[in-house]
């Protein structure tokens, strides 16, 4: 009914929930945010699941594009 995707050293959270229409995905980003799993009715702080990560990385990185020549 729910899969959880947690990043290990930044804070990012993927819930993807089962629904008659498929799978719909939600990300959390940052400690700032609370995230909500359906399947146990719970809401907990990413401050939280974070606390006792070290070297925490922090979530607003540059992506960096190549461009295709054709």
């Amino acid at each position: 009914q729910e899969y959880v995707l947690i990043e290990q050293d930044t804070p990012i959270i993927d819930v993807l929930t089962k629904t008659e229409a498929g799978w719909l995905m939600k990300t959390y980003i940052g400690l700032e945010e609370e995230v909500y799993f359906k399947s146990i009715d719970a809401t907990f702080k990413m401050s939280d699941i974070y606390s006792k990560v070290k070297n925490l990385k922090d979530p607003q990185a540059v992506l960096e594009f190549e461009l295709d020549d054709e």
